[in-house]
């Protein structure tokens, strides 16, 4: 490949992840996250993607070829004060990122993370063609950012991917999501509490997320795209604990019902990949069963060691 790219959020869960498969490629890679990113391999920029003569001077200096935008508010809450926080985030520091790059010579591609609770109460499974039903401040600020990105490419002629991804998981996630929460918990012998469980979703395992990035640097494609990554199918929430609570023999340490549902929950999220792999060439390659042994297999021993 031999491409100059920046990759926003690098600090972050799939950030980590790519950073360590494009070490081992031929790419220049920078990062620009707010904390200093420690790898002789890569330079690191520090700064706010709010903060527009950041990721301008980042970018005026390092001139990438290709932009991979991860850096991003992931809070589901459905509370409005948490609104403005996506909006800064999500949507401002995007535009900061489209201002840059307008002009920039050699600039190949823009390539920006997005997400499928996008599609909302739409039907299963959900297509790239399908209007956009947001139900919380996170997926709001995403379908702000899906409409903007399109509008700066199809104006300034930036060529860019928005990737739509199910619900990614694997080793180092942040324990505030589902599964590293569920994992936790049993692992310290506490008791689980969650919903009824009867939400289906789609579950993506990290490694399959990397591949369908680093197959979207150089894929052929129109103008602007939007490309969903999953694994096509779903699962009920109350399934996938009981198969982890088995999985570590604490199944009686998960308290069904215990919580509420969300207001405006989707209750049934699977996507159709269809597209990915026409236009990408890719397709899931780890089973959830095997996405999970290599999940609780981290963190205990990450349990054993703390």
């Amino acid at each position: 490949m031999g491409l100059k790219i920046l990759i926003t959020g690098a600090n972050g869960f799939v950030g980590c992840h790519l950073i360590e498969k494009l070490n081992y490629s031929s790419c220049e890679v920078a990062s620009f996250s707010r904390r200093d990113l420690p790898l002789k391999q890569v330079k690191s920029y520090v700064g706010d993607i709010v903060d527009l003569n950041a990721i301008q001077n980042c970018i005026l200096d390092f001139r990438p070829e290709i932009i991979i935008h991860l850096a991003g508010c992931t809070n589901r809450s459905r509370g409005l004060l948490d609104l403005e926080n996506a909006m800064d985030i999500n949507v401002k520091g995007t535009l900061n990122i489209l201002k840059s790059v307008i002009g920039l010579k050699n600039f190949k591609k823009l390539i920006v993370m997005g997400t499928g609770e996008e599609y909302g109460q739409n039907a299963t499974p959900f297509s790239e063609e399908m209007r956009e039903m947001p139900v919380s401040c996170y997926s709001l600020s995403k379908t702000m950012q899906t409409h903007m990105v399109e509008m700066f490419s199809r104006s300034y002629d930036i060529p860019c991917v928005l990737l739509r991804p199910s619900i990614i998981y694997g080793p180092g996630q942040n324990q505030s999501m589902f599964l590293p929460s569920l994992i936790y918990s049993l692992n310290e012998n506490k008791t689980f509490s969650m919903t009824s469980g009867k939400q289906s979703r789609d579950f993506i395992y990290v490694s399959d997320v990397i591949e369908a990035i680093v197959k979207s640097l150089d894929a052929e494609m129109g103008l602007f795209e939007i490309i969903n990554i999953a694994s096509g199918s779903g699962i009920l929430i109350s399934e996938l604990a009981d198969t982890v609570g088995i999985m570590l023999d604490k199944n009686n340490l998960i308290k069904k019902g215990a919580l509420p549902l969300r207001p405006n929950d989707i209750s049934e999220y699977c996507l159709n990949i269809e597209k990915a792999k026409d236009v990408l060439n890719w397709a899931p390659k780890v089973s959830l069963k095997l996405g999970l042994r290599e999940t609780i297999n981290f963190y205990c021993k990450s349990h054993e060691s703390a």
